[in-house]
């Protein structure tokens, strides 16, 4: 089990969720090196973009090694058929011809800044820097629109921001990312911490449940304001 100190990371237990937030370059101490799978993960990528690909990848695999309390080489992270960082190894037994991965595991980056989640179910995390949302306004649906238009402008980036998060890190969950249309998800805020997803698009959403929770947090890493969503629920 790796000994991981990062001075500067912010860490919590969400619902179940263990969620760690960073800069990747503030780790203290060596990271693991990358195995076989890592190397071929990383594609074609090169110079800066290589290096950060593959240390966002050691410190995702530490983590794990840590809440498994296995040794970090045991820990084989890779991507499912939709692109999904996946847990590789360790699996559970099999069941019904299926193993599944002991934990569930999702991330989220913005060059050096990067969020990571960890649960015993599908789970999704995202993060974005508070700055000017841009084009991601597209992607809310009309009543999130009239919400922020609600609000005093200078509020309203932070709200854009807390939607898209929000949509992301619950299609995340959901295995399909933005594969799916974001505005056909609705999201209500029920507080600043707290929002509820309606997918009324979503297969047997009815049956499921269509109201589903989710949470946002605020970390502030290198001095720079965040807004990080996290959702996990089965699939």
């Amino acid at each position: 089990m790796p000994d991981l100190s990062w001075p500067g990371a912010w860490r919590g237990e969400v619902s179940g969720a263990a969620v760690t937030v960073g800069d990747v370059d503030e780790v203290a101490g060596p990271l693991p090196d990358p195995n076989p799978v890592d190397l071929a993960d990383a594609g074609r990528r090169g110079g800066e973009e290589l290096r950060l690909f593959l240390r966002r990848r050691a410190l995702l695999r530490a983590l794990v090694a840590r809440r498994l309390g296995l040794a970090v080489e045991a820990i084989v992270v890779g991507y499912d058929a939709r692109g999904a960082p996946v847990l590789r190894q360790p699996r559970t037994a099999q069941t019904r011809g299926r193993s599944e991965p002991r934990l569930f595991i999702s991330l989220s980056a913005r060059g050096r800044l990067a969020a990571f989640a960890l649960a015993q179910e599908p789970v999704g995390i995202d993060l974005e820097p508070l700055v000017d949302p841009g084009p991601l306004a597209a992607a809310l649906t009309s009543a999130e629109r009239a919400a922020v238009a609600a609000v005093p402008e200078d509020a309203r980036p932070a709200m854009v921001l807390r939607y898209w998060t929000a949509k992301e890190a619950y299609l995340k969950a959901l295995g399909t990312g933005l594969r799916r249309d974001p505005a056909l998800v609705g999201i209500a805020a029920g507080s600043d911490e707290s929002f509820t997803v309606r997918d009324g698009g979503r297969p047997n959403a009815e049956r499921r449940g269509a109201a589903r929770q989710g949470h946002w947090l605020w970390p502030t890493v290198r001095g720079s304001p965040l807004v990080v969503a996290l959702f996990h629920g089965d699939r």
